[in-house]
């Protein structure tokens, strides 16, 4: 797997904290504010659908040669 030299979005180590129709509102593992549109690029992948309804964005990644779609969910406040 290659390293993140891009400095972009990984997927595992953020979480949603809002989402829109087309955009996506993450703390990515650095702690900073990112908004993302489908079809963005993150971390080993692209961001492939933002369902607003149901509040959760759906990622294809490809973790050297094992394809995986990742669901994250907005997160609530407790």
């Amino acid at each position: 797997i290659p390293t993140n030299r891009q400095n972009l979005v990984d997927v595992s180590k953020s979480r949603i904290i809002g989402l829109t129709s087309n955009q996506v509102y993450l703390l990515d593992q650095s702690g900073e504010m990112q908004t993302l549109s489908r079809g963005s690029n993150v971390y080993l992948g692209t961001l492939t659908r933002i369902n607003q309804k149901q509040q959760y964005a759906v990622f294809q990644l490809n973790r050297g040669g094992v394809r995986e779609q990742v669901t994250l969910h907005v997160e609530k406040n407790n």
